[in-house]
């Protein structure tokens, strides 16, 4: 029932607003830096971050960052429905570190290390991004795989690093 003292379009109006309100604080918008995710997403990313890169130099974890923020909303990668940083991150066969109960800096993350505290300022927003092109890297012991380049793309090498290859995609011409 609209108050009789105030014109329906009035009413309307508070009341589509007052839905939006509720529909953004209920559902924030995700965003491709991480400022809008979830401390919960955040900190499974910086686990992430940290199992990968624990004992590598600060230039090899920035170069792992690049990596998941080039892979939000690229075709290559669950064919673009990765929303943010979190969903780059645990796309299923993505990161080996995820789930691998033979990682020590999986299973058991030491959280007060300075490592971890790196890691959360770079997924935090402390991180300016390097290299555009690298979505895909490896730790330079073992051999690229082989489906990297595929009917699809095809990879170069965008850097190497103390322990990583780093690479970008090209699109084939079909």
């Amino acid at each position: 029932m609209i108050p009789p003292n105030i014109p329906p379009i009035v009413f309307i109006c508070l009341l589509v607003i007052i839905v939006i309100g509720i529909a953004v604080w209920c559902f924030p918008p995700d965003d491709i830096d991480g400022k809008y995710i979830k401390k919960e997403k955040l900190a499974a990313v910086v686990r992430v971050l940290y199992a990968e890169t624990a004992g590598c130099t600060d230039e090899e974890r920035g170069c792992i960052m690049d990596i998941l923020l080039n892979r939000v909303a690229n075709e290559a990668f669950d064919r673009g429905r990765n929303r943010d940083i979190y969903d780059a991150a645990y796309q299923p066969g993505q990161f080996a570190c995820v789930d691998d109960r033979t990682n020590i800096n999986w299973v058991n993350p030491d959280y007060a290390s300075r490592e971890w505290f790196k890691c959360e300022a770079l997924v935090e927003g402390g991180h300016v991004r390097q290299d555009t092109e690298a979505v895909y890297f490896h730790n330079k012991s073992k051999p690229k795989p082989a489906d990297w380049d595929n009917q699809w793309y095809r990879t170069y090498v965008v850097r190497e690093t103390e322990h990583f290859r780093i690479y970008g995609i090209r699109r084939r011409d079909r």
